[in-house]
């Protein structure tokens, strides 16, 4: 078991999987964490965030500007 998150609101709303077992997940965040690519704007962004199959985090971003980014789904390729 993981946490992804800060005290503010945080939800997850997806997770896809690749083929080597690293989780994907997207949700949004109203506050930063971890050690963002991109940091938080403001307000609530979505978030996107690799763990890999040891549940793990490896890298998260933000994406989203001032207002309210609310991202719902993840897709995952071969690449």
């Amino acid at each position: 078991m993981t946490f992804l998150g800060n005290a503010g609101s945080d939800d997850g709303w997806n997770i896809g999987r690749d083929a080597a077992g690293n989780l994907y997940v997207v949700g949004r965040s109203a506050s930063s964490w971890g050690t963002p690519v991109r940091a938080h704007s403001g307000g609530t962004d979505t978030f996107v965030a690799k763990l890999n199959d040891s549940g793990v985090l490896q890298w998260n971003t933000f994406l989203g500007g001032a207002g309210t980014d609310d991202g719902s789904d993840v897709a995952v390729d071969a690449a």
